[in-house]
């Protein structure tokens, strides 16, 4: 599986805007081409190894900066990498255009970002939606909480109130998906 130069990019945005002291330590414990693109960046267009460039480097740097929650730092990751990536045009139509805009797109953030994955709106009401990851098996724990605050925040900018996240069934506990139930009032 592979992940976006996109998302890379965000982790790394994150890791030195937000815990920056330990970045040093962190790009020293990366292989050395991972050690590359953490220092000079990603090529935003091209496709990284998920593992490697991605997951591996978000639970090291959990280690290197002595986090004691790997979910929570999960999950700030991932609504960080929303406020970054949903900026300008993006932004604009999740404020002018309706919350169903963002719902239909959901599925298609996760295509965009992980390649090989996939995902479908399988239920929707007014005020919640369930989303179904598949074919996904390199997730684990942490990146799925990271998928969810994503899509969290992008329903939070799009004027969603009390926005929760509900994972129902999860492919990181051995099922064939990953069933997650949005809501907001």
């Amino acid at each position: 599986m592979y992940a976006s130069g996109l998302i890379v990019r965000s982790n790394i945005r994150f890791f030195k805007e937000m815990y920056k002291e330990y970045y040093i330590d962190f790009l020293r414990k990366l292989d050395s081409d991972v050690k590359e693109v953490y220092e000079k960046g990603p090529i935003t267009s091209k496709w990284y190894e998920l593992r490697r460039f991605f997951i591996e480097p978000m639970e090291i740097y959990a280690q290197v900066s002595n986090i004691t929650d790997n979910i929570e730092f999960a999950k700030e990751i991932g609504r960080y990498s929303a406020e970054i990536s949903l900026t300008g045009i993006y932004r604009l139509f999740l404020l002018l255009l309706n919350r169903n805009f963002l719902i239909k797109r959901a599925s298609l953030i996760i295509k965009k970002f992980y390649k090989g994955a996939d995902a479908t709106i399988y239920e929707k009401d007014k005020n919640w939606f369930k989303l179904k990851i598949v074919d996904f098996p390199e997730m684990t724990q942490m990146l799925e909480h990271c998928i969810c605050a994503f899509i969290e925040r992008a329903l939070e900018i799009s004027k969603a109130n009390d926005v929760k996240y509900v994972i129902e069934q999860s492919i990181t506990k051995g099922n064939k998906e990953s069933n997650i139930l949005f809501s907001w009032n």
